[in-house]
């Protein structure tokens, strides 16, 4: 008969397996990839999506607009910020357009619209006045149906970058900034008000340096994507090379990328006083072609695509949107990926506008349709000439291709371009 030191000894064994095994399975997603932008490879449109979709975007008298700055995509309708008529315009998912909040006349500053929110759940989309000092609210139908007074620096974001997890709550971010004292959590959870419901930093403060000073390595862009794959999102920011993964009450490492020397910082950017308040000086003065930035992030399947900044123009511009498949390792351009008859020849993206963010959105972003989808943009000139330029392929087009060209004309509104990205490359 089995002894019980011997039933509760196995028990012990058992459960230390167990608890080795939870931890080790619990940093499987912690993951450090070598990536070098010199390395990437192109290939044809086919053998990168299994789909590309063209969607022109109406162009009515109230409708037309220059370049697409901010896209946000929901259930039905694409959400668009232009800088040049200073509107947000929202179009059906086939491209019709469908209403228009204008923020005043452009040429006052405090009148821009700088950024919008989307209340995916209460049909809200939220901007900020600065002239009034408020955040405006509207329906997805362009009726203004409240303004509140900002009642704290953190309600504010609401009409920064920010996404809502939520009907009540938004994932935010503020910044080590001369307008503050004390230590500020980069990350917020906040309500419509602008009250805190959780906050983290994204770093290991505990080995970084006058938090409590002024120090423009701490005054940051950042990047936030939501990714179905882990029902949370993706936050990146300037000078770290690691890709976080972030939810209430959860923020881990997704992952680190290691660039060569010629690109990466200094391993001790950040916690070296030596950098002291000196990131401009060093990105820009010293070391422009040291990259300070992760945009356009998304986990796509097996496929992590994202966007590297630095301040320098060389022969790398070609190589700063990627495509990195984490199980094969093979590494993609965007500006390498060529068209053919799947495409019918046609652009995937703006080739003048490559050192902007070209890849605006995924569906991903507030959670609806496929999660294997992004979106580019281009002009109604640049798709009207390569049309011209490539009569000779006899290329047979879509129903909406053929009206568009037949009816549309090279000053008509940008086209968004739908991506359907093939999880094994």
């Amino acid at each position: 008969m089995t002894s019980l030191k011997t039933i509760c000894t196995f028990i012990l064994l058992l459960n230390t397996f167990v608890s080795v095994s939870q931890q080790k399975g619990a940093n499987q997603d912690e993951r450090t990839f070598r990536i070098d932008p010199s390395d990437a490879i192109g290939a044809n449109i086919s053998q990168v999506f299994s789909s590309v979709n063209y969607i022109p975007l109406e162009t009515t008298k109230g409708s037309v607009f220059g370049h697409i700055k901010q896209l946000e995509v929901t259930e039905k309708y694409f959400i668009i910020l232009d800088d040049d008529t200073n509107c947000i315009l929202l179009f059906t998912k086939n491209g019709k357009f469908y209403q228009k909040i204008a923020g005043g006349n452009p040429s006052n500053q405090g009148n821009r619209i700088q950024y919008f929110t989307v209340n995916k759940w209460r049909n809200e989309i939220i901007y900020l006045s600065r002239n009034e000092r408020t955040l405006k609210y509207f329906n997805f139908e362009g009726k203004n149906i409240k303004n509140v007074p900002i009642a704290s620096k953190e309600a504010v974001s609401l009409g920064q970058i920010s996404k809502f997890i939520n009907s009540d709550i938004a994932l935010t971010y503020n910044d080590y900034n001369s307008n503050y004292s004390g230590k500020r959590n980069l990350i917020l959870f906040i309500d419509s008000l602008g009250n805190i419901k959780d906050q983290q930093i994204p770093f290991n403060a505990e080995n970084i340096t006058n938090l409590d000073k002024v120090d423009n390595r701490y005054y940051r862009r950042v990047n936030l994507n939501f990714s179905k794959k882990f029902d949370g999102f993706l936050f990146t920011h300037s000078y770290d090379y690691n890709i976080y993964k972030v939810s209430l009450g959860h923020l881990d490492t997704l992952c680190r990328i290691i660039f060569p020397a010629k690109l990466g910082m200094a391993d001790d950017f950040l916690s070296n006083d030596e950098y002291y308040n000196k990131a401009d000086d060093y990105f820009s003065s010293k070391n422009p072609s040291k990259i300070n930035f992760l945009s356009n992030v998304y986990l796509i399947g097996n496929n992590l695509v994202f966007k590297w900044w630095n301040n320098k123009k060389d022969n790398l511009e070609n190589l700063k949107n990627l495509i990195y498949n984490t199980k094969s390792g093979t590494l993609y351009a965007f500006n390498h990926i060529l068209p053919d008859a799947s495409n019918y020849y046609l652009p995937i993206f703006d080739s003048e506008r490559a050192y902007e963010d070209f890849i605006k959105a995924s569906s991903q972003d507030l959670n609806v349709g496929e999660t294997n989808v992004l979106y580019s943009s281009i002009s109604s000139q640049l798709l009207f000439s390569t049309h011209k330029d490539r009569k000779d392929k006899k290329t047979i087009y879509s129903p909406e291709l053929i009206s568009y060209f037949k009816v549309g004309k090279m000053t008509d509104n940008p086209v968004l371009v739908e991506l359907k990205l093939r999880d094994a490359l």
